[in-house]
């Protein structure tokens, strides 16, 4: 064992802060100090000035009635944004649930010390991301707001579980990890290779300790994308891992080194061969515990330590500290900070000149952690002044150390570097390293070749190194930069082609691409231009985004966002951002169908990218009657709650309530949905021809019909049906159901009809019917078996239920005999069919009896339906109405017998029969030739209907008549010609007369002579434009990155992309679209150079 003779003080630069115990640390790079600790259930914070151990700053939130509760701090480099992290198992105090949870600082670095409420992150109740009951270590990432938390899951085969939470999503963004390393409370996880986590875990049944890293691709929450667990053996208690995001990060072991010889060590570990490094002594302190690592963001490496050595113990303990530049070379002894501090693990932070606080508590005495002392002291770094040997009497003091001093951080003008190792003065004003650093945020790994600094001439000289910004490679090559002292540096040879091999990368699922210019400015950062490719269904698109970086805060994702003004399918005008974790795209967008034709306006929408693929396009919106135009005066939308469907077709599903028909009201004329709590789903179809179509609830003027479906196709053609039911068929009075199929007219105002079969009822009584809807209402005929008589039921849109129609179907007024409403007889001559009589009441249904000539006695009913082998009898209350409808009725005098007490009469109606509504016609193309007979008064309409055609012709007049028009062409193809015959404003048949066939459209032709041409900076793109074409789409893809579409007119002809060199090729396709939205063939050309005398003269 070594014997330490040199005993010394402890230091005296230090403050009480409070009482408690489970401290907690971090700083930002110029040393200022984020502290934490716990009280029983309340968190207390303290912010440290560099170089100070008073609180600058405090505040404190109550966890009171939480159970479990642990705390921790982290800092976004990027930001300088602080969060308190704490976890409550069950709810308490300022924290009303359990689950992880975020308190994040409104200022960098808590300047002002204003703090945002806290937001829960992971929920306790989720098995599956829950934290478990110890915690190991927390830290800030992978992603630019996302925090992971490691804890001990006791006996779950999870073993320690690293939970995942997004501090910056609407709600709760969770996800967790389990490493599947044997259950520890000996564990502590950092972040490797700029952003992969490490988790290291020590095994309590057999010492052994274990590694698992990510490997740096995929959704971290996925243990698939994990590399499989290492073994580094039994190296003694692991104590902590110290990371910083940038260099290797390194692991403290307290190990036995030989017999009872102990001392504190470190491995580097190294993310690419997944592999620790040999150990390194940090101190023979042979009886060491509870060791902080910790590395500052310039890659000093800081520990702090818990001795029972009597060098540095007083009755106890003592605290010791000890720091080197690279973590290589250590001072022998370290810093006593004090003596007989308690048994709790320290904590420890620094900035980046090395500055720092160490924070530990000590024993109150009584028992209580609660009471237990917190204290701070200030940390030097590897400049402060550690303890050494005295020389041996009468010997010369030894020499000083032959190996350069160590420079962190040289500045050579605008270029800014920080070392990960050291770089070391061969002159007064030349420096050397062989190891990777930063320039202004930017990566530079020289493989272990010589790189020269001259600070006096501002140079950086290097046989080869690689350059990275974070994950965007910059290619290897021979370095020889000289910097300006002012301004800004942009690296020369031209721009960087981010597509050859050995440049660009993904980030965040998305490829980096095209030419690309790095620029460094004075005030440490630097400025990458370039592209990021999106995916399908936006192929060749992309996003140009300036990508920044510094040396303390690496690439820099937040405010990283890019506007796109066209991305086709009718998308445009994309603001697209980097926002949350797992690896995330988010964005705002419009989308308008009119794009693809017709009229309308935009739709605000979202879009998500996770992984590089498109997750989620939704629009998601709630519109004031009418709603939002898709087809004016035709379709309207109401609510939108839509999705994007890639695979296996280009669709957009969802939730929605789709209307025809403006309506200044909340009841739309008809409708697939309800507004706000009926909602149908949609389907748009983004290929030629763009089509739109709603499936669920069918609603007309508020009357539910039943399910079915609206569908919009371009340019004009709207189709609806429905499973319509209207009333009961279960003992109410008149009811019918009906699948329907229509079409809804395009002018002259909104109209539609449809024609389809089911059965009406009438009471218990039902018979195959046919119903036609129309804009007034619906109604259905049928003729019945028992009784054998023909009825009609109806309904005008509006009303809640339907009525009887006595005079609808095959009927017409027979006679209004004025002495029946006296009491007189209804005269009924032979050779009927069917007699309907309709009596009417003052206040209410009149309740009568009808009475034959052969003395038959049909008795009426105040409400519902009676029948007989030979009649029935109706009483409906809602019309204060009774109606008899006798089949085949004997000639003679029928009389009406008043009940006493029934409401009085005030109208009596006769109906007979009437021979049917025939139509005939010839329809040949833009001709109709009709004759009509039979009818009981119905006025009949002529349409013209087919693909993307619903038109009114003209109404009949007369017996005969000849009808001619102009079909529109509009898709062309088959055209039938229907009559409609109302009455009484329902619609009670429909014939189809007759078809013809209209030649389709001629395909928009191919452009002709499409050339590419380089010019002043630009380039020039001509063509003739293709023939038929109602518009045309131009797509540039270019190997400087710029990937755009452009919608352009019939007649465009020139189009100018600008800021393309002469030396940029790619590809450029011009297509014509005809106005139903069919696309015609594609021209295509390939962009080459300009010649080499031509961008010499330039």
């Amino acid at each position: 064992m070594l014997s330490l003779l040199v005993l010394c003080g402890p230091a005296e630069a230090k403050v009480r802060v409070g009482t408690g115990g489970n401290v907690h640390a971090v700083a930002a790079p110029d040393g200022t100090a984020h502290v934490v600790w716990q009280s029983g259930t309340t968190v207390s914070y303290c912010r440290v000035a560099p170089g100070t151990e008073a609180c600058a700053a405090s505040s404190s939130w109550s966890a009171a009635g939480a159970l479990g509760s642990d705390v921790d701090v982290v800092r976004a480099p990027s930001t300088g944004i602080v969060h308190v992290v704490v976890s409550v198992w069950t709810a308490g105090g300022q924290f009303p649930s359990g689950g992880l949870w975020s308190i994040a600082s409104t200022q960098p670095d808590a300047a002002g010390n204003t703090w945002a409420a806290p937001k829960r992150i992971t929920q306790y109740s989720n098995n599956l991301t829950r934290v478990g009951n110890t915690h190991q270590g927390t830290i800030y990432g992978p992603g630019a707001f996302e925090i992971g938390w490691l804890s001990q899951v006791g006996v779950d085969p999870d073993g320690t579980r690293l939970t995942f939470g997004t501090t910056n999503s609407g709600g709760i963004s969770e996800g967790a990890v389990g490493t599947a390393l044997p259950g520890a409370y000996e564990a502590d996880v950092g972040l490797a290779a700029g952003s992969a986590p490490l988790v290291v875990s020590r095994a309590t049944d057999d010492g052994v300790t274990r590694y698992r890293s990510w490997g740096g691709t995929g959704n971290v929450r996925d243990v698939a994308t994990w590399r499989p667990a290492k073994t580094l053996g039994d190296i003694g208690k692991v104590a902590d891992l110290g990371f910083n995001g940038v260099a290797a990060p390194v692991l403290g072991s307290i190990a036995q080194v030989g017999g009872t010889d102990w001392r504190l060590t470190l491995r580097r570990y190294d993310h690419a061969s997944d592999a620790f490094g040999a150990p390194i002594t940090v101190n023979e302190d042979d009886d060491a515990n509870d060791v902080w690592l910790t590395m500052d963001s310039a890659s000093n490496v800081h520990a702090l330590w818990r001795s029972g050595n009597p060098r540095y113990r007083g009755s106890s303990t003592g605290l010791v500290y000890s720091a080197s530049t690279t973590g290589d070379v250590w001072p022998k002894y370290g810093i006593l900070l004090d003596q007989d501090t308690s048994n709790a693990p320290p904590a420890l932070a620094a900035g980046s000149s090395g500055v720092g606080v160490a924070v530990w508590t000590r024993d109150a005495g009584n028992g209580s952690v609660d009471d237990d002392e917190v204290w701070v002291g200030a940390v030097g770094g590897p400049g402060a002044s550690f303890p050494v040997d005295p020389p041996p009497p009468n010997d010369p003091p030894p020499p000083p150390p032959v190996d350069p001093a160590c420079v962190k951080q040289p500045t050579l003008g605008v270029a800014k570097l920080l070392a990960t190792g050291c770089f070391k003065k061969t002159t007064s004003t030349k420096l050397t390293t062989g190891q990777p650093f930063l320039l202004n945020g930017v990566t530079v790994d020289p493989g272990g070749k010589t790189v020269t600094v001259d600070t006096a001439k501002r140079t950086l000289e290097v046989a080869s190194a690689s350059l990275a910004m974070g994950v965007i490679k910059l290619g290897k090559s021979k370095l020889d930069f000289t910097f300006p002292a002012t301004g800004t540096w942009t690296r020369p040879g031209g721009a960087i082609s981010l597509d050859a091999p050995g440049f660009g990368g993904e980030l965040l699922g998305l490829k980096i691409t095209g030419d690309a210019t790095l620029v460094l400015s004075a005030d440490g950062r630097s400025v990458l231009t370039g592209f990021l490719r999106l995916p399908k269904p936006f192929d060749g698109i992309t996003a140009q985004l300036a990508f920044k970086a510094d040396n303390f805060s690496g690439l820099q994702l937040e405010g990283l966002k890019s506007h796109i003004d066209d991305l086709g399918l009718g998308f445009h005008d994309l603001d697209l951002q980097y926002t949350s974790d797992p690896p995330t795209w988010t964005g705002k967008l419009k989308f308008q169908p009119s794009v693809l034709g017709g009229g309308g306006t935009d739709f605000e929408g979202e879009i998500t990218l996770v992984n590089g693929s498109l997750k989620r396009l939704a629009i998601a919106a709630t519109f004031a009657a009418p709603g939002r135009e898709l087809y004016p005066p035709l379709v309207y939308l109401r609510y939108a709650g839509l999705e994007l469907e890639v695979d296996p077709a280009l669709l957009i599903t969802g939730k929605v309530v789709v209307a025809g028909g403006a309506s200044p009201t909340d009841t739309p004329l008809v409708s697939v949905g309800r507004p706000y709590d009926d909602f149908g789903t949609l389907k748009l179809r983004l290929s030629s021809p763009f089509s739109l179509r709603a499936d669920g609830p069918v609603y007309v003027l508020g009357s539910k019909l039943g399910s079915g479906y609206f569908q919009y196709t371009y340019p004009g053609s709207v189709a609806f049906g429905a499973e319509a039911k209207v009333g009961s068929c279960d003992g109410g009075i008149a009811g019918m159901e009906a699948s329907v199929n229509g079409f809804v007219e395009v002018s002259g105002g909104f109209k539609f009809n449809a024609k389809g079969q089911g059965r009406a009822c009438l009471g218990p009584a039902s018979a195959g019917a046919t119903a036609v809807l129309s804009s007034k209402g619906i109604a259905a005929c049928a003729d019945f078996s028992f009784p054998p008589i023909s009825a009609g039921a109806g309904l005008f849109w509006g009303d809640l239920v339907p009525d009887l129609m006595p005079v609808l179907c095959d009927t017409e007024p027979y006679a209004v005999a004025q002495s029946a409403q006296a009491g007189g007889p209804i005269n009924v001559r032979a050779g009927l069919k069917q007699l309907n009589v309709m009596v009417s009441g003052d206040v209410g249904v009149p309740v009568v009896t009808l009475v034959g000539p052969n003395g038959a006695r049909y008795a009426g009913v105040a409400e519902g339906v009676v029948t007989s082998a030979t009649g029935a009898s109706v009483g409906e209350p809602r019309l204060k109405r009774q109606t008899f409808m006798i089949a085949r009725p004997p000639a003679g005098a029928w009389t009406l017998e008043p009940a006493p007490g029934s409401p009085g009469v005030t109208r009596v109606q006769v109906a007979r029969d009437a021979p049917p509504l025939k139509l005939t016609g010839r329809v040949k193309r833009g001709e109709l030739r009709w004759r009509q007979s039979g009818g009981s008064g119905q006025k009949v309409t002529f349409y013209e209907q087919g693909d993307g055609v619903l038109r009114q012709l003209g109404v009949a007049r007369g017996k005969a008549g000849t009808l001619r028009w102009k079909p529109k062409v509009v898709r062309g193809g088959k055209r039938t010609v229907v009559a409609v015959g109302d009455k009484d404003g329902l619609a009670s048949d429909s014939f189809t007369l007759g078809t013809f066939t209209v030649p389709k459209p001629p395909k928009p032709g191919v452009a002709r002579r499409l050339k590419a041409t380089h010019r002043s900076g630009a380039l020039l793109l001509a063509w003739t434009p293709a023939r038929y074409a109602a518009r045309q789409e131009v797509r540039v893809q270019l190997s400087n990155g710029i990937g755009k579409v452009f919608r352009v007119s019939a007649r465009t002809k020139r189009l100018k992309v600008p800021k393309v060199a002469a030396d940029v090729t790619g590809r450029v396709a011009v297509v014509g679209i005809r106005a139903d939205g069919v696309t015609g063939k594609t021209a295509r050309v390939s962009v080459k150079p300009a010649p080499a005398k031509q961008r010499k003269r330039r």
